[in-house]
């Protein structure tokens, strides 16, 4: 049986109960699941686009909108998903974005016949909607199950699955589906991607229906525990709560820097097939594939770094600021070396642009919830991804024009100017960390 022993914390008002619960982290095992079996879904066409369009007779735009559909989609969703988690908690959307997922992924099964490119639609349509459910839950976790001292690797720990999804989604697609003299083969390949990834996210959703709590029967750090108990005292409706946070100038400026760094992560993602057959590698497919999975691979080993960074720092003006700019040079570094032909230069500049691009989003995710507590985390999550997913949209479909009419080396120099732009504004960006200030003095967490 499980311990009931109680931590005590001590406010200026009264003492608040808190304890930490060992199943967090099977919780977060299966949040991660969640983000791998979506995130797979969101870039499996477009890292193949040549083969896409060779197979089944469509246009390189049409290619581009299996992706981005999910940023489209998401605009007009995400505000109702943040209020009904906001609302109900963890479970029920946790349930309805795995189940979206998997129906996604089963309903492409159907897609392979040559003539059925629209049901690729249906199923990233569904695919889309189980994201809206799934981008800001990993800081909700992170304050709902972990103590205060692990809330930073926790997020970064919750946006791991969605970076080694989307590294799965670089490297599956490219290595089952190959080119064939017989196109019919293509379809053959493309039935077998689909069926792994059904399979997976049937599991996931399974697991979650079974499994997946709302959260623990109490507050796991002082922080949370005030911000349950003053629940009543801080007005949570939810036009009142937005107002607060486009008047919390810690919180715009993050979001436009956030903004700023994904909308250059999806368009590169994106077009990443596209931009390496203009520099005519060979293999293009295989090789664009891995430059992403190397992109995104870095990126997850630097969001669990600097989530423990950190927690043990709380350096947060720093580190964000040391991110950026390194960013900005990882940008420069990749747009000049693609056009060397060395793919030992390409990987090596691939490696360190995406170390620090990819790390940014655990971090502005885990920051978010710090300049703007005690508002709800769904609620700071949710407009800074609705923000993002917007942004992305618009630059993915400028970069995409812009790759395809003025070629890949002055598309990335304006994704370049946008991060320097994003580094100044963390230069002056002096956060207000109202969630560390919510505690002044607290016992040590035990766990039971």
């Amino acid at each position: 049986m499980e311990s009931k022993a109680t931590v005590v914390a001590t406010t200026p008002q009264e003492k608040v109960e808190w304890k930490l619960y060992h199943k967090r982290w099977f919780i977060l095992f299966i949040f991660v699941c969640f983000e791998v079996g979506n995130n797979i879904q969101w870039i499996q066409y477009s890292i193949i686009a040549r083969l896409i369009i060779l197979y089944y007779d469509v246009s390189e735009s049409a290619v581009d909108w299996t992706s981005m559909i999910f940023m489209v989609i998401f605009i007009p969703v995400v505000f109702p998903a943040s209020h009904f988690i906001e609302k109900v908690g963890l479970r029920w959307p946790m349930i309805i974005g795995t189940f979206a997922t998997a129906a996604g992924a089963c309903i492409k099964i159907g897609s392979v016949d040559r003539d059925l490119f629209w049901v690729t639609f249906i199923g990233q349509t569904f695919a889309a909607i189980g994201q809206v459910f799934m981008l800001s839950i990993p800081p909700i976790i992170a304050a709902i199950w972990f103590g205060e001292k692990e809330v930073s690797t926790a997020c970064s720990i919750g946006i791991f699955g969605n970076q080694l999804g989307i590294i799965l989604g670089f490297f599956i697609p490219p290595m089952m589906v190959k080119d064939h003299s017989n196109v019919e083969d293509i379809g053959n390949d493309l039935r077998s991607v689909f069926y792994l990834i059904a399979g997976f996210n049937v599991a996931v959703f399974i697991l979650t229906l079974i499994f997946f709590q709302n959260k623990p029967p109490m507050p796991p750090s002082p922080q949370q525990a005030m911000q349950k108990q003053n629940a009543a005292e801080n007005d949570a409706g939810f036009f009142k709560v937005i107002k607060r946070l486009l008047l919390n100038k810690s919180y715009v400026l993050l979001v436009i820097g956030y903004c700023i760094n994904q909308s250059v992560l999806n368009a590169v993602g994106t077009l990443l097939n596209q931009i390496v057959t203009q520099y005519s590698y060979e293999d293009s497919e295989e090789f664009g594939g891995r430059i992403g999975a190397t992109v995104v691979a870095a990126g997850l080993v630097g969001s669990i770094a600097f989530g423990i960074i950190l927690d043990k720092t709380r350096k947060y003006r720093l580190v964000t600021f040391i991110v950026y700019a390194l960013s900005f040079l990882g940008m420069v570094a990749v747009t000049y070396t693609l056009p060397t032909k060395s793919e030992a230069a390409v990987y090596s500049t691939s490696a360190i642009f995406g170390f620090f691009l990819v790390a940014y989003m655990s971090i502005a995710y885990d920051l978010a919830v710090e300049v703007t507590y005690p508002e709800p985390e769904s609620m700071s999550a949710g407009l800074i991804t609705f923000t993002f997913q917007l942004v992305s949209w618009l630059a993915t479909l400028g970069y995409g024009e812009m790759v395809r009419n003025v070629g890949a080396e002055w598309s990335n120099n304006t994704l370049s100017i946008a991060l320097l732009i994003g580094t100044i504004i963390h230069a002056i960006f002096n956060p207000d960390l109202k969630r560390q200030a919510a505690v002044t003095s607290s016992t040590s967490s035990k766990e039971v």
